[in-house]
This record gives structure tokens, sequence and C-alpha cells, in this order.
């Protein structure tokens, strides 16, 4: 399926579960949905990087490119499709 055609379906998906939420007056259904977020949500925490952070990101991305351990943009394309 090629990319447009994937943003395009995933876009109407969330469309229309919007619509659905903002129709629905089930409570219940409103409050299992708030708690199936909140558990997924709750591995995604910010934390603010510091210079110091992105500093050593960059230089383990370096020595990643330095030992080869690098995907091309296509490689990347394949492995997406499984995920």
């Amino acid at each position: 399926m090629n990319k447009v055609m994937s943003t395009t379906n995933l876009q109407t998906r969330k469309l229309h579960l919007i619509e659905y939420l903002a129709s629905t007056q089930d409570e219940q259904l409103l409050s299992r949905i708030e708690s199936i977020l909140d558990e997924i949500m709750t591995g995604f925490t910010t934390k603010k990087l510091t210079k110091k952070d992105l500093e050593d990101r960059a230089l383990k991305s370096l020595e990643d490119i330095r030992l080869g351990r690098v995907y091309t943009q296509q490689e990347l394309e394949i492995s997406s499709l499984s995920w």
C-alpha cells in the first residue's frame, strides 16, 4: 500500500473514531477508553533532554554510523511494514 493511501486511511479512521466518541452517550464506554489511553500513555512520559544528553546521543549515533549500524530508507520502510 502506498504511503499516501495509508495516511489517508489512517486519517479517515481517526476522524470516524472522533465522530463516534463525540456522539456517544455511553459513559461506561468513555471510561473504559480513558483507562486504556491512560495505561498506554503511562509509558510515554516526557523527559527534558539536557545539552549533555543530546551530545551523548549524537556521539552514540556517530559511533553507530562508523560501525555500519545503519539502515537504508528502503530497508526501514520494508521493516516498518511489520510494526
